[in-house]
């Protein structure tokens, strides 16, 4: 059998505006947290608090600066001049979705501007148009380490509450603007780097808090964050109830450097750092632990009244994020050998090679965390980034980086394997999921849209039928079924007689064997029970058997 992804799958790649736009100060932008970030070239690259830590003096200083050398985030890749080129080569890779991010400062300079620049939306619009002109979906970032640097030097960044009224602002601006071109929205980049990285993430510059504890003065940024997340969420299904919007974290996966319970304690731990940020995003809520953690060491996160009813209605619809590499941790790294990884530094696995930048290269480590993250969470994901960076070398005007495509490849293995050995669920074109089982017989099961819906609205019914699901508990599993992305129906014939529905709504494609067939519409106890039983229970016992039967809601 030829192992195939889900057809829809969204293959694609992704940029930042930080990093790929250029043109700092062009088409009416502002200059950002990234435009005053210069390199430290005389600082080892795997210091990683040295080489994101900044003064307001240096701020200062880079603002009465032209130049693009110091600040390599002012030139990027200039996809602000050659964005249609670079577009145009998605399309001959096959990519179907192109992640990227709207610069703040392009559309509202300073942030707290009273009026948005139309030169900034312009660009955008023809963005979108040139993606949607090779049939490519934008999935599109609101803020990736770019806040207005005016929000730095007269808010105190994402620590000032002001900050989250100019944000919805900014949000529902683009958000009505591209309506009809964006569906997909993700609120805010890697949300728990801000304790790693809190300029470039939060705007916050650690001088400006004399006297203030600065691990408070991150969370208390966070909260703001959380609010204007959920808040711009709200906007974004207003504008367009179709549109989905996701959360964004930095998956740091850590193994226990050994068996020892304190390593595996200190790993769960580690994990959990990284997992209060989406737990927060999805539940609607501060786990319990995070609670906890604010308790025990003293720190006070101011909150308004509405504040955690405002986070706890509007999550977000799905979890996004990034994977290069795992790490180990022990409860005593001392005389352990480290290396570093993706914004931190941790322990080597010596089980695993490592990349020319020190990253451990761990295809299985993706499984791993696509399993953690949907048990976890039970909504579908979404890999945005993931990649080898490597000291490539131009031969005869090319590349040969075998390399890449090898981690490429195994990555690629590992993701299927999470989709049909471990029922992950992966986004799919139009905003379908496919929800694998346990067997696969190579072909799919396809309802078109309008019985799709009624299926879905009649699986959530609460009326169950136990004798039904039990006839059907032995009938072998066959494949998947892939659906539909239409507005709702209302619930009709509810009680019309099975055996017509699965002869009405089921086309049988691929190579799917008589026999799994036969199982599903001829054999008798079937027969007989579609004849006995209501369209809801016959939804039910495909549940019951490990169908899932939905969207991304």
């Amino acid at each position: 059998m030829v192992k195939k992804f889900p057809e829809g799958f969204l293959w694609g790649g992704a940029v930042a505006a930080n990093q790929y736009e250029g043109g700092w100060n062009e088409g009416g932008k502002g200059v950002s947290v990234s435009d005053c970030a210069r390199h430290h070239l005389d600082v080892d690259v795997q210091d990683y608090a040295k080489q994101n830590e900044i003064s307001t003096k240096e701020i200062l200083e880079a603002m009465k600066s032209d130049d693009t050398s110091l600040y390599p985030k002012r030139h990027g890749s200039d996809g602000y001049h050659h964005y249609k080129e670079d577009i145009k080569l998605f399309a001959e890779m096959g990519f179907k979705v192109f992640r990227l991010s709207i610069a703040w400062s392009r559309i509202f300079p300073n942030g707290d501007d009273k009026e948005p620049n139309e030169e900034g939306l312009k660009f955008y619009d023809d963005l979108f148009d040139e993606c949607h002109k090779y049939g490519i979906e934008p999935l599109v970032t609101m803020s990736h380490y770019e806040p207005p640097i005016n929000l730095v030097l007269n808010y105190n960044g994402w620590y000032d509450r002001e900050i989250i009224d100019m944000f919805v602002k900014y949000v529902d601006v683009i958000t009505d603007r591209y309506k009809d071109k964006v569906k997909y929205w993700l609120t805010f980049n890697e949300v728990d780097s801000m304790i790693r990285h809190p300029y470039t993430t939060g705007g916050l510059v650690r001088d400006r808090f004399e006297g203030k504890n600065f691990t408070e003065v991150i969370f208390q940024a966070m909260h703001h964050q959380f609010v204007a997340s959920a808040l711009a969420t709200k906007i974004a299904h207003e504008k367009n109830p179709d549109c989905k919007v996701g959360c964004m974290l930095t998956k740091l996966t850590y193994y226990p450097y050994t068996c020892k319970p304190e390593d595996v304690l200190q790993a769960q731990q580690d994990m959990r750092s990284t997992y209060c940020y989406s737990d927060t995003q999805v539940f609607g809520e501060y786990p319990a632990y995070l609670l906890t953690k604010f308790k025990n060491e003293g720190l006070n996160i101011k909150m308004e009244e509405r504040d955690l009813e405002i986070m706890k209605k509007y999550p977000v619809d799905f979890v996004s994020f990034s994977y290069y590499s795992s790490s180990c941790v022990a409860k005593d790294d001392a005389g352990l050998k480290k290396t570093a990884a993706n914004t931190n530094i941790a322990i080597k696995n010596p089980y695993i090679p490592s990349s020319d930048w020190g990253w451990q290269i761990d295809p299985i480590g993706l499984r791993v965390s696509l399993v953690d993250l949907y048990d976890r969470y039970r909504k579908p994901l979404f890999i945005v980034e993931n990649g080898l960076g490597a000291k490539d070398e131009l031969v005869d005007g090319k590349v040969d980086d075998q390399y890449r495509i090898d981690y490429f490849d195994a990555h690629f293995r590992e993701m299927y394997n999470a989709i049909y050995e471990d029922g992950v669920e992966i986004i799919e074109k139009d905003g379908c999921l496919i929800y694998p089982i346990g067997a696969f017989d190579g072909g799919e099961k396809v309802f078109n849209n309008e019985q799709t819906q009624r299926l879905w609205e009649l699986s959530q019914n609460p009326d169950v039928m136990e004798k039904f699901r039990q006839e059907l508990l032995n009938i072998k599993p066959c494949i998947d079924f892939k659906f539909g992305n239409t507005a709702p129906v209302t619930k009709t014939n509810q009680n019309v007689n099975v055996q017509q529905h699965f002869d009405a709504l089921v086309k049988v494609e691929g190579d799917m064997t008589p026999s799994v067939y036969d199982q599903l519409v001829n054999d008798k106890r079937i027969e007989r029970l579609m004849k006995d039983w209501s369209m809801e229970e016959a939804v039910d016992s495909i549940n019951t058997r490990g169908y899932k039967i939905g969207r991304i809601r």
